[in-house]
């Protein structure tokens, strides 16, 4: 008599347990079949493929650290990024030497010997 109270008990536990993975496993699946969960939402990250500079230099930087604080690992520092700086937009024309609205390395030491007063 008590070995079948014993496989019924086990039996309930088993029950109970798959039930509860059941549950948990449910609530980690898309709802639809086949369907893709929504990837998190970035908030702060702009859709356009040029971002601001993080760190705006100052006019004591020299030509290099400045240029590698606004191209942000690129070659080149684009006219939106350079907007930043209150006044650059005219060294950044005169300097923009083949007038594609981006600087080089060249071009911006330039510009950036316009903007400081340093030339």
């Amino acid at each position: 008599m008590l070995g079948t109270f014993h496989k019924r008990g086990m039996l309930v536990v088993a029950l109970a347990t798959l039930t509860a993975a059941g549950s948990v496993f449910a609530q980690t699946q898309p709802a639809t079949p086949g369907a893709t969960p929504a990837p998190p939402a970035t908030p702060g990250y702009s859709s356009s493929p040029i971002q601001m500079p993080s760190a705006i230099p100052s006019k004591s930087e020299t030509a290099p650290s400045a240029f590698e604080k606004l191209a942000m690992s690129r070659t080149f520092v684009a006219k939106e990024e350079a907007g930043k700086l209150d006044g650059f937009d005219r060294a950044f024309s005169e300097a923009d030497r083949d007038k594609d609205g981006k600087l080089n390395p060249e071009e911006f030491a330039v510009a950036w010997a316009i903007y400081t007063g340093r030339t």
